[in-house]
């Protein structure tokens, strides 16, 4: 995941806009971590079309993501599921997925997971 750009308000602020995130931000790709508790974290990512990720999974850690805008393709094992905004997708600990933005433009998502989750890439054979 690209690195935190500067400017952006410190984790924890009372209230966050999304519109003010991706001025601040400048253009993707970058993420910011605008939540963090003992227990969970929230992460603001913003990523240009085609960007993608390696297949992975959380042992024991559940993951999920609201889709605040564009379209994303999150392919687990044993399905498909494309998402826009308003959407929710859910990984349960262990579930091995990957996300790809699809489409022109570029997406925001709001992940919602442990602090400091561990992920587990894998090969595909």
């Amino acid at each position: 995941m690209a690195e935190q750009p500067r400017g952006l308000p410190p984790t924890n602020s009372t209230i966050v806009s999304t519109d003010d995130l991706i001025a601040r931000g400048g253009p993707p790709n970058w993420s910011h971590r605008v939540a963090l508790t003992e227990r969970v974290q929230g992460m603001f990512i913003y990523h240009k079309p085609g960007l993608g990720n390696k297949r992975h999974y959380h042992e024991g850690e559940s993951e999920f993501w609201i889709v605040l805008k564009g379209r994303l393709r999150w392919t687990f094992d044993d399905e498909v599921v494309e998402a826009g905004p308003g959407d929710i997708v859910f990984a349960a600990a262990g579930r091995r997925h990957m996300i790809e933005v699809i489409g022109d433009e570029p997406s925001v998502r709001f992940a919602v997971a442990a602090p400091d989750i561990h992920h587990i890439y894998e090969e595909r054979t």
